[in-house]
């Protein structure tokens, strides 16, 4: 019900406008009156109307004064002078302020309530447009955070300046700024090539995003299938600790919860930092941390201190089954690892071996080999050949004679690494072209249905709706919900030219069961009503 709020002098007319109309049968509620706008100001702050009948000329503070102090307070009332003063420069302030109406005296109650009536059904059509604009706005932001992601990777990139971050996180209504920071890297754990969709995964997913939407100087971003990133702000570094261990429990517990143990789960953290500059250092600790999830148990969130590994001592070969304890480490991250993390990985799987093991060529020479071996198999395991591998690796046998040190051995394995990913993309970017291409047949054949969306289209081709949204938009260059809403366009242009079908009917034929927002969204995206765009078609 909206709210109307009168201001006038003279008693006569005050009682006789509140007391002589039945705004409750008119669906409005009548919250309050003043003699002068000095009395009216902070009793319409308080009561925030929707609606306010000022006069013009009143002692101590007029409508026009009133009028423009409130435009400051309150932009969005609508205000209806009345007045007896016919001069021209009257109305033209009134209309400079924005004034919504402007009513002669003497006026019947009846003129007042048709006024009344048009401002009112004013504001319903407009609340009603902001309503749809920001239903629009969530769905087509939903799946969409390029310009998040685009400011995530300008803050580890370390190129811009501080000024320059912060213009970039207030334009997205992020506040960046503060005394202290550190960084969390958080990510749900896959076994397989391409994380599968299940249940406890996508509800895991919701909770977890549920959880985020509620933090405090906290900023969260998503690194597409890779997880989370939060940089966790303080003014002090108890505050910082505090909210640190906060975040990573709820974390934890959020997976806990929703997965019941059937989904894992691995973090990092990076270490304190006082610029805001140099969050990538804070970053790049974190990322190291996050790379130890291939060597360390799964469900827990490590600081990069703790990754300091003590020497082995004596390698013995004969005693230990290698192929056991060392094939499936490096399979699982050149199944699941990104180039970024490469160098980490190699360092923490040589690190685990001790100084004094790696030093021996012997030593060396096995393990570029059983690096080289496991490459192979993997490579094999995904449908590559030996002699793709070859060609874009280089032969072994080349391979271990380059192997005079254990920085050379190293340099090997980055680089051994890094081609073997590079291999494995092309091979999920084929098998890539074929997902999303069962994507669209589904979304063209289903699109009519209002309840479509990116959690059921992901799971008829048995992805994380995370992972899902990332390649969808890789690979089409839209978001699910640019795409969805370009083929459900298309059909009701169709249905609109080819068939007299009721607009409303073909908005539901469409998927659209409310005929407002199926309007609301033609207009949006083809720049014109259904109506106009049916008639345009009968001109042609």
């Amino acid at each position: 019900m909206l709210k109307i709020f009168l201001v006038e002098d003279e008693i006569v007319i005050r009682e006789g406008i509140r007391n002589n109309v039945d705004w409750e049968k008119e669906g409005l509620s009548f919250v309050g009156c003043a003699s002068d706008g000095e009395m009216a100001y902070p009793a319409i702050l308080k009561e925030k109307p929707d609606i306010l009948i000022t006069d013009i000329r009143m002692p101590f503070m007029d409508g026009l004064e009133l009028s423009r102090l409130l435009r400051k307070d309150l932009p969005g009332l609508k205000i209806i002078i009345i007045s007896g003063y016919r001069e021209f420069e009257y109305a033209q302030k009134a209309i400079d302020l924005g004034v919504t109406e402007y009513l002669l005296k003497p006026f019947k109650a009846s003129k007042l309530l048709e006024v009344v009536r048009g401002v009112a059904q004013n504001i319903e059509k407009e609340r009603q447009e902001q309503q749809l604009l920001e239903r629009y706005r969530q769905e087509m932001d939903k799946d969409s955070r390029k310009a998040r992601t685009e400011l995530f990777r300008d803050l580890i990139s370390g190129h811009f300046s501080v000024a320059e971050l912060l213009e970039k996180g207030k334009k997205l209504g992020i506040e960046l700024g503060a005394p202290i920071y550190q960084t969390v890297l958080f990510q749900l754990l896959f076994t397989d090539a391409a994380p599968e969709y299940t249940d406890k995964m996508v509800q895991a997913e919701e909770d977890l995003l549920s959880y985020i939407q509620k933090l405090d100087k906290i900023e969260a971003f998503e690194r597409e299938i890779d997880g989370w990133f939060f940089i966790v702000r303080g003014d002090s570094e108890e505050e910082l600790k505090e909210r640190l261990d906060g975040l990573c429990h709820e974390l934890a517990e959020t997976v806990r919860k929703a997965a019941g143990g059937e989904i894992h789960f691995f973090g990092g953290i990076g270490r304190i930092v006082y610029r805001l500059r140099d969050l990538k250092w804070s970053y790049n600790d974190a990322n190291k941390a996050l790379s130890f999830r291939y060597f360390e148990k799964p469900d827990q969130i490590l600081l990069y201190k703790s990754l300091e590994r003590e020497s082995t001592g004596t390698f013995d070969v004969n005693g230990m089954d290698m192929e056991k304890i060392d094939a499936h480490i490096i399979e699982n991250f050149l199944r699941n690892g990104i180039e970024e993390e490469v160098e980490n990985f190699v360092d923490g799987y040589l690190s685990a071996y001790g100084d004094q093991n790696i030093s021996s060529m012997i030593f060396c020479h096995y393990v570029t080999m059983h690096s080289y071996l496991c490459v192979l198999r993997f490579q094999r395991s995904i449908g590559n050949s030996e002699e793709e591998v070859m060609k874009v690796c280089g032969g072994l046998n080349e391979e271990i004679g380059r192997i005079a040190s254990r920085e050379a051995m190293r340099e090997f394995m980055i680089r051994l690494f890094g081609k073997s990913m590079e291999l494995r993309n092309h091979v999920n970017n084929r098998r890539y072209g074929r997902l999303i291409r069962d994507a669209k047949e589904y979304i063209q054949k289903h699109c009519q249905e209002s309840d479509l969306n990116l959690n059921k289209v992901a799971s008829t081709v048995n992805i994380s709706t995370n992972y899902f949204s990332s390649i969808f938009a890789q690979e089409t260059g839209q978001t699910f919900t640019e795409y969805l809403t370009g083929t459900r366009m298309k059909l009701a242009k169709e249905l609109l030219r080819c068939t007299n079908k009721k607009i409303t009917e073909i908005g539901e034929l469409a998927g659209y069961q409310d005929s407002h927002y199926f309007s609301y969204i033609f207009k949006k995206t083809q720049n014109c009503t259904p109506k106009e765009y049916r008639m345009k078609g009968m001109k042609e």
